[in-house]
């Protein structure tokens, strides 16, 4: 599952909505939720995906440059996305597993 955390000006979550696995995400996809952040018009956002062995797939990596794109030009910040495991987590920003 992909959610999507909406974030105010100091950095806490303050909605969050579900949308489906993260592998099936393309082009349509990423211009939809581009629209839907838009709309919401959040001071930033942070992505997780949650996988149970908390490793990235060449999915999220493409989400991350995706959506940093489609954002680049707003005033919502693409904090980071994240990939939420059972033991683990790993982060975009830091490019490595986190815990």
């Amino acid at each position: 599952t992909v959610w999507v955390l909406f974030v105010d000006d100091d950095r806490r979550v303050y909605v969050g909505m579900a949308i489906g696995p993260g592998d099936d995400l393309g082009p349509l996809e990423y211009d939809g939720l581009a629209h839907i952040i838009g709309d919401v018009d959040p001071p930033g956002v942070v992505i997780a995906i949650t996988r149970d062995d908390g490793e990235p797939l060449a999915a999220d990596w493409r989400l991350w440059e995706e959506m940093r794109g489609r954002l680049a030009a707003s005033r919502c910040e693409l904090i980071d996305v994240i990939i939420v495991g059972r033991h683990s987590w790993w982060a975009a920003v830091a490019g490595r597993p986190v815990a």
